[in-house]
């Protein structure tokens, strides 16, 4: 089966997939880390996971490479960027609470923003910078306690993962129809999971004691979502929806990520101010889809 491109109803159906991922993928990820040693073997580990969940999808799309090596190029530069996403990820998941993590994730929403006004030719509308904005606040007001704001070097992090996430994935928008999608994102998370390995020294017996003695169904659930949500987020780019569009809908996810995380994760403090951060974000996002 061949996935159609243009397909408005498809990317749509991709689009709610991708908010359902996002939360599994959220929660699951903050406990993966739990009982984890090494931050940068668990990142490996998650990582192989998704690989081989991808590998599984290759005969859903169809085969095919580019024969222009600039195509190459570009492929090459999205996978530095999501190399240092993949493994800062990590760092800012075990030491921020999954709901906190999820709201800062949306400064990945407003560099898409940027980048499709900036490299895709968008029109710059009033709205859409205001959204952008009040995403900026709303991440702000989370973190603002006591007359002052207490951003931790975890924050820092999170936006920086972000930066680099949203760089990475404009190279993907370009390029991934050239390639047989399963194939091309399952190597977008091999060959980080070897860079890490490499420039970290990680080694073998350090990744499979993260799976003996960690949390074992929480790293399979979290690659596997990683995987599915890899796919069906950048479907819904591809097969008919805007980049300034799909984005901020997506983001939606950010306050179930905020509900959940207080059931399934008992994360209650600050619970008033994040719900206000969330549905801040919420109107950030009407406000850009009205545009």
């Amino acid at each position: 089966m061949v996935v159609g491109e243009h397909d408005m109803q498809f990317w749509q159906i991709c689009l709610v997939l991708t908010i359902i991922l996002n939360v599994v993928f959220t929660q699951f990820y903050k406990k993966a880390t739990y009982k984890s040693k090494s931050d940068g073997a668990l990142t490996v580990l998650l990582q192989l996971t998704c690989a081989t969940t991808l590998m599984l999808t290759i005969p859903f799309f169809k085969i095919q490479f580019p024969d222009d090596i600039r195509i190459w190029m570009f492929y090459g530069l999205a996978i530095i960027f999501y190399t240092i996403n993949n493994r800062i990820q990590t760092t800012v998941r075990r030491n921020l609470e999954a709901s906190v993590s999820s709201i800062i994730g949306q400064f990945f929403n407003v560099f898409l923003i940027a980048w499709g006004i900036i490299f895709f030719k968008e029109q710059i509308v009033f709205l859409k910078i205001l959204g952008a904005l009040i995403i900026i606040f709303c991440n702000a007001m989370l973190f603002y306690e006591k007359g002052k704001f207490k951003f931790t070097k975890y924050v820092w992090l999170g936006v920086i993962q972000n930066l680099c996430f949203s760089i990475a994935l404009s190279f993907d928008i370009g390029i991934s129809e050239n390639f047989n999608l399963g194939m091309y994102i399952g190597l977008a998370f091999i060959i980080p999971a070897v860079l890490i390995k490499t420039f970290e020294r990680i080694k073998i017996k350090e990744i499979k004691e993260e799976f003996v003695n960690g949390e074992r169904k929480a790293i399979i659930v979290t690659g596997v979502s990683w995987a599915l949500l890899a796919i069906v987020n950048l479907l819904a780019y591809t097969t008919g929806g805007e980049i300034t569009t799909v984005t901020p809908l997506a983001a939606t996810a950010v306050l179930l990520n905020v509900i959940v995380s207080y059931m399934f994760l008992h994360e209650k403090e600050h619970l008033a101010k994040k719900i206000i951060s969330a549905i801040g974000i919420i109107i950030s996002i009407i406000l850009i889809v009205i545009a």
